[in-house]
């Protein structure tokens, strides 16, 4: 546990949960961490949210994917990254923001630990299977199988570019997936370019944007017939 708060101590950002501190019971003896778990994990959300766009969809992505990366960039892995360890929390601003939780399993990259249970199977990669590795990549692999949070494999009418970085986010050699740092970058440049954070950033020019305009015309063609 003492572990856990080590790392928990180790950000600073509202993309991973925030500790405040431990209490000890004075009978029993047992410990707690004080975090600030609120919200709704990603998966409610999502099935409350039904009509989520497409805009917010991509921004949320981008948000999970800046969490990821402050943990890679600490040289950590997070070993359990599933739906349920992302909360989405109400903003004082009006707005949403999500942010990852539960770093017990969490460890450094290099580190050789006795504990081999990595979370979620269905959550592991290939490599983890075949040689028990279980790097930043499969991190990755992690996040991009968890896109069916936010309906992207659920849809079949989505820009090219972001169908060609889910494939490659879940590449059988975790030497081809990308890093978190530009997961994170990519998810914003997109996010700006389809207008997510105001006209001033829309980016026409972009292949992003034509596809993403391409993509709502079909929309709106299919909602209208």
């Amino acid at each position: 546990m003492f572990r856990e708060i080590r790392y928990y101590l180790k950000f600073a950002t509202q993309r991973i949960v925030q500790c405040f501190g431990i209490t000890k019971h004075p009978e029993s003896g047992d410990y707690a961490i004080m975090l600030t778990h609120t919200g709704e994990t990603l998966s409610s959300y999502i099935k409350s949210n039904k009509s989520l766009n497409f805009k917010r969809r991509m921004i949320l992505l981008n948000c999970i994917a800046s969490g990821l990366n402050s943990i890679h960039e600490r040289g950590l892995v997070h070993r359990d990254f599933h739906d349920r360890n992302i909360l989405i929390a109400n903003h004082q601003s009006g707005g949403i923001y999500p942010y990852i939780i539960d770093l017990g399993l969490c460890r450094k990259e290099d580190e050789k630990d006795r504990n081999e249970y990595y979370g979620l199977p269905c959550y592991l990669p290939f490599e983890h299977f075949e040689y028990g590795q279980y790097k930043r990549p499969s991190d990755v692999y992690a996040f991009v199988i968890n896109d069916k949070w936010l309906k992207f494999k659920e849809d079949t009418n989505l820009p090219s570019l972001l169908v060609e970085l889910i494939k490659l986010c879940c590449d059988r050699n975790p030497l081809n997936r990308p890093s978190t740092k530009f997961l994170e970058n990519i998810t914003e440049r997109w996010s700006k370019d389809v207008g997510f954070y105001g006209e001033k950033y829309v980016n026409k020019t972009s292949k992003f944007y034509k596809q993403y305009e391409e993509m709502e015309k079909k929309e709106n063609k299919n909602y209208n017939y």
